[in-house]
């Protein structure tokens, strides 16, 4: 794949975190009391990779920032340094997440007041409850969602970084399998909601 990826692409974008050293506790390592705490919870791995924005299928290699190899300010200071650019279009399953982590570290380490807003991002979880029936319970499992993330934050403080590796590389190819499955068969809709709608062609209507 090409290394010459446009900085105006669209990105798949998630995250791992895992307790603080002080937080951790490992007769209760899946403690989900903390898992939206910022102050917590660290960001141990940041992954992302460029997707085509019409067909949702990679456009260059997965690239996973490692707090392990450096430092949680490291990661953190480096994704900002390439995401920086309000036309990196975020693409992801329930995003609200990323954003809640991504905001506070991007204050504490960065000094930046980040505002996901100010940029257009995918998030595919309204489309997958709509397919789940409206329900949200089991929507992500088709993602690559099955549980195993509880592990994730055992295996970092036990040093089982592969396995964090492992997962992030399975969840990664689940999610652009059914993101481009999405990618070709939604604009499927658009003639069908054209005619419910009684409108010659679909636009940005305010």
């Amino acid at each position: 794949m090409t290394n010459s990826i446009p900085r105006h692409t669209h990105h798949y974008l998630d995250i791992e975190t895992a307790p603080y050293q002080e937080f951790f506790n490992p007769e209760k390592p899946n403690d989900k009391s903390m898992i939206t705490d910022v102050d917590k919870m660290q960001i141990i791995t940041i992954q992302t990779q460029p997707i085509a924005s019409d067909t949702g299928k990679p456009i260059g290699d997965l690239e996973v920032y490692r707090a392990w190899e450096s430092s949680e300010r490291d990661i953190v200071e480096q994704f900002y340094q390439k995401c920086k650019n309000k036309w990196f279009v975020f693409v992801g399953n329930n995003l609200n997440y990323e954003m809640r982590f991504l905001i506070a570290k991007f204050k504490k380490f960065c000094g930046i007041n980040f505002d996901p807003f100010d940029r257009p991002t995918i998030d595919v979880q309204p489309t997958m409850v709509g397919i789940n029936s409206g329900v949200f319970k089991g929507y992500a499992k088709i993602l690559g969602k099955n549980g195993v993330a509880a592990n994730i934050g055992m295996w970092y403080h036990t040093n089982n970084y592969n396995a964090i590796l492992d997962y992030i590389a399975k969840e990664t190819e689940s999610f652009l399998d059914v993101y481009s499955v999405l990618c070709e068969s939604l604009p499927l809709l658009k003639p069908v909601l054209e005619k419910k709608m009684n409108i010659s062609e679909m636009d940005d209507y305010r």
